[in-house]
């Protein structure tokens, strides 16, 4: 069939232009009339809604369609309901071919969300269908292509139902299992145009960290006769365009393809609109223009001072599905390292921590805690990217580290963590360290993960496609385990005083724990938490043990009097000048901070006393906004800088 309607495009591409027949998007709100459907599932089988009434678990079905939040569309969806779904049919009204004549092709449009996925070893299927005597018999025409990212454009050739009256059916079968979901929206019967291109959507990471610099690309999609071998690409950031010419193409009548911009972006903060126009196909002016743009708005994301982000994962090596978790953090803290702390909370496997997994609540595995402010499914890395993103920008009451101390013969830890005050603290904040571990393997069955990814049927998974369905001990390294709670899970009650004001420092010493000896002492880290009132984590910070046992915590408690010091010229290009005036002799103690908390500088004046000129050097630093902390005898001082060069 193929091979004759590429024939039969030859022939009349010269005359060719588009001709609709049938149109349906479902803006009735209801099943259309002359419409008909075969179902067996309890919940009605086809329905008419929009993302908000028709999504359900893994299968949100407002995922990449442009309208679908509020607009109308068609779905059966198998994992909202876990119900009989092993035959469903949704049939068009009569479609009028009979004055088409044979050597015109006649095409298929609609959008379509579905995966084409297995779940539990069963296979859902999607399927065109069409019967030319009212529905007594139906034939397979074609199925119907998944797609991981949601909604995308289909095209079907029903040229053989030129000349007759014909009703297509969307066959969805769930195999006898508990599968995902086949939803449609905007069907368009047509005869294409000989040059006709869509743009099918941009591609490309539309949040990041503000100044991060992406690809930008999206999808051609040819809607005409001829192949497509050159295009016009432009893409705006509202200020500037950006066009190339794209070159040695071959993207088939009904066919689309990808192409990814030679021209980066950078992502500035905040929102912004980015608008991608495709044109001049094979040199041509396009005869319908109205669907080759596509927008989005970009999120450019500054994280506020001193802040890192905490997502704790709920896992299992019995759980099938938990590969995904460990996959994701690690690509969370491949992409910010500097903000980002994940942590596996174990459960029913020897790397549990009771306390640690009944105080974290998650009942259904594979599920994350977002700075133990909800729990959350996820299928996607952006369901654990926003929330980190939305995080990220909160600015701390506080900034915390940790020192250690470590007793070899015994295995006895102690940690001391530090909190300084940034902005007013209300009552109830506690202090809480989570010991956690990478490089965990064992030798028991128990250390063996089992894998729902095993073959690929489920989708590349971080390398666990290519592993089997319970991959050995042997085989398996845990990373971000957490192994020891320093202060509970919920934190000590004494560790910070109710309240405290900006300047303010406050230092806990936490109860001796012990380090078994099979723990890594070199892949263990320590986790510094802030915990509010309810329990959530505000901040935190991630140091390695050895980093823990090396550091030094100031005093306790010290008041903030400002006025004691001056700092110029501020800005700054080399040195800036710490003018102190102390009617008293005292010591003095100097810690200089980046902008995510880092201590990058520290010196020590002993006995100053009177009109003192203190100059710190910053040549060697990178520009930006650095504090000063100064502890002057039982006072504390601090003092945003600019260093710029």
């Amino acid at each position: 069939m193929k091979n004759l309607f590429t024939l039969l495009f030859a022939l009349v591409a010269c005359s060719l232009s588009a001709q609709v027949y049938f149109t349906e998007d479902f803006e009735g709100g209801a099943l259309p009339a002359d419409w008909s459907q075969l179902t067996a599932a309890t919940d009605g089988g086809f329905l008419i809604g929009n993302a908000a009434t028709l999504s359900g678990g893994a299968s949100p079905l407002g995922a990449g369609n442009v309208d679908a939040t509020g607009s109308f569309f068609a779905a059966t969806n198998d994992d909202a309901c876990n119900c009989d779904k092993d035959d469903e049919r949704l049939v068009t009204s009569a479609i009028d071919l009979t004055g088409v004549a044979a050597d015109i092709p006649v095409v298929l449009k609609f959008d379509a969300w579905y995966l084409d996925a297995t779940y539990g070893g069963v296979m859902e299927s999607a399927t065109l269908q069409a019967s030319i005597d009212g529905g007594i018999t139906w034939e397979d025409v074609s199925g119907i292509a998944g797609n991981g990212d949601g909604w995308a454009p289909r095209s079907i050739d029903i040229s053989a139902y030129s000349g007759t009256t014909v009703q297509l059916g969307f066959h969805y079968s769930d195999g006898g299992g508990w599968l995902y979901a086949l939803a449609v929206d905007n069907i368009l019967v047509t005869t294409p145009a000989d040059i006709d291109v869509k743009f099918g959507g941009i591609s490309m990471r539309s949040a990041a960290l503000a100044g991060t610099t992406v690809d930008v690309g999206g999808i051609i999609q040819n809607e005409g006769v001829q192949a497509i071998t050159s295009i016009d690409v432009t893409y705006s950031d509202g200020t500037n365009d950006y066009t190339e010419t794209l070159n040695g193409l071959d993207i088939a009548s009904f066919e689309s393809g990808t192409f990814t911009h030679s021209t980066t972006y950078d992502i500035p903060a905040g929102y912004n609109p980015l608008t991608m126009t495709i044109s001049n196909p094979n040199g041509v002016v396009d005869p319908n223009m109205d669907d080759n743009s596509g927008e989005i708005e970009t999120r450019g994301v500054v994280p506020a001072v001193g802040r890192k982000v905490v997502i704790e994962e709920g896992t299992g090596t019995w759980c099938p599905w938990c590969p995904r978790g460990e996959v994701f953090l690690g690509i969370m803290h491949d992409r910010y390292p500097e903000r980002f702390i994940g942590i596996a909370v174990h459960n029913g496997d020897p790397m549990t921590v009771a306390e640690y997994d009944s105080g974290l609540g998650i009942s259904g595995f594979p599920n994350m805690s977002n700075e133990r402010t909800e729990n959350f499914g996820f299928g996607v890395i952006a369901d654990v990217e926003d929330r980190f993103f939305d995080r990220v920008e909160m600015a701390p009451p506080a900034l915390v580290e940790s020192a250690a101390t470590y007793d070899a013969a015994t295995g006895d830890l102690t940690v001391s963590s530090q909190a300084i005050i940034t902005d007013a603290v209300p009552a109830n904040h506690r202090l809480a360290v989570v010991l956690v571990e990478d490089g965990v393997t064992g030798t028991s069955s128990g250390y063996a993960q089992t894998n729902n990814y095993a073959g690929g049927a489920n989708g590349p998974m971080g390398g666990y496609e290519n592993l089997p369905s319970t991959v050995p001990a042997s085989q398996m390294v845990y990373d971000h385990v957490g192994r020891v709670l320093v202060g509970g899970f919920g934190g000590d009650a004494s560790s910070l005083p109710d309240g405290g004001v900006a300047g303010e420092e406050f230092v806990h010493t936490f109860a001796t724990v012990n380090i078994p000896a099979d723990y890594d002492l070199d892949e263990m880290n320590v986790v510094t938490l802030l915990l509010n009132g309810s329990g959530n984590i505000i901040n935190a910070e991630y140091q390695t043990l050895q980093e823990a046992l090396d550091n030094q915590l100031v005093g306790t408690n010290e008041q903030f009097d400002n006025s004691l010091a001056k700092v110029y010229p501020n800005p700054f290009s080399d040195v800036v000048n710490i003018q102190l005036n102390l009617e008293t002799a005292a010591d003095v103690n100097v810690r200089v901070m980046n902008a995510v908390g880092q201590v990058v500088a520290t010196q020590q004046y002993n006995n100053v006393v009177g009109n003192r000129v203190i100059p710190f050097n910053g040549s060697n630093l990178a520009n930006g906004v650095y504090t000063i902390h100064m502890t002057v005898g039982d006072k504390l001082v601090t003092k945003k800088v600019m260093l710029q060069k």
